[in-house]
């Protein structure tokens, strides 16, 4: 099986904590707060999204992803 983990864009995240607060599975490190950090990436369950559809602008990417998912925030965004 190919690996499959959240990718933070550190640059875009607005620190929410969104992302830790919904996932279960312990792939967030526990003592950062609201910044979030993949501490343990082989925890993430494949295909699950519930982090990257809890970030409000849709920071989170997936090493893996091959379905062609669209970030919950970014799905119903106007196009130019």
């Amino acid at each position: 099986m190919e690996k499959w983990y959240p990718v933070i864009d550190i640059l875009s995240c607005m620190e929410c904590g969104g992302c830790i607060t919904v996932c279960t599975h312990g792939v967030y490190a526990e003592e950062s707060d609201l910044t979030p950090v993949v501490m343990h990436p082989d925890a993430c369950v494949n295909h699950c999204y519930e982090c990257g559809d809890a970030c409000p602008i849709g920071a989170i990417a997936y090493i893996g992803e091959d379905t062609g998912w669209i970030p919950a925030a970014k799905r119903n965004m106007p196009t130019e």
